[in-house]
């Protein structure tokens, strides 16, 4: 988890290029990935879901001020964005 922060905070150093920034982090989130289990298409299924959700960041959220229902202001949080009312079992130290 320490490495995706770590390359989420270089996206601030404006001295280093985007496509380096976006290769290094395609790259950590597919170590961490396969670290915990994913393999071969569930791979790489797994590394687009969370470059879309969270571009990585792991400790990225997201407040739903716009939905309805039962999910106005819900919470999305870490890299695959679990939310906090559609998956409560899900803890933010899992999240």
């Amino acid at each position: 988890m320490l490495k995706s922060n770590f390359i989420f905070h270089l996206l601030q150093d404006k001295s280093v290029g985007p496509q380096v920034l976006l290769s290094l982090v395609v790259v950590v989130v597919e170590e961490l990935l396969f670290d915990v289990g994913f393999k071969d298409e569930d791979l790489v299924t797994a590394v687009r879901i969370v470059l879309g959700e969270s571009g990585g960041y792991t400790e990225a959220t997201n407040i739903n001020t716009k939905a309805g229902g039962k999910y106005k202001n819900s919470i999305d949080r870490g890299l695959f964005q679990f939310n906090n009312v559609a998956f409560p079992n899900i803890t933010e130290e899992m999240a």
